[in-house]
């Protein structure tokens, strides 16, 4: 399942291996490729890869966001978010822009 996330959100291959392995990536959705053209075009306009979580799921183990910095969006770009969640939310996904270069919280 790893692989199919990673591929979906190439950006977490600079979460260090040890590390990316005891995250719980199952919360993450990976996306249509519609969904990965809008995601692509928001990540350019907020100048940070963007993820599809699941909104119910319950992660068993790491969790990615307390694992790595979310994004400070401006306000723009926090609107151009939603906006973009509002088109997926009635799926039950969330969306979360992170830091590019990843910033790793944990030590």
């Amino acid at each position: 399942m790893h692989n199919k996330i990673i591929d979906a959100y190439p950006f977490l291959e600079q979460i260090p291996p040890d590390l990316l392995d005891t995250l719980d990536l199952n919360s993450l959705y990976i996306p249509t490729e519609q969904e990965r053209s809008t995601l692509s075009e928001l990540s350019a306009l907020l100048k940070n890869p963007v993820v599809i979580y699941k909104k119910h799921y319950t992660a068993h183990g790491a969790h990615l966001c307390r694992t790595i910095r979310s994004a400070e969006l401006t306000h723009d770009q926090l609107d151009a978010l939603r906006a973009c969640e509002a088109k997926l939310a009635a799926n039950d996904k969330v969306l979360v822009a992170y830091c590019d270069p990843v910033e790793i919280t944990v030590s």
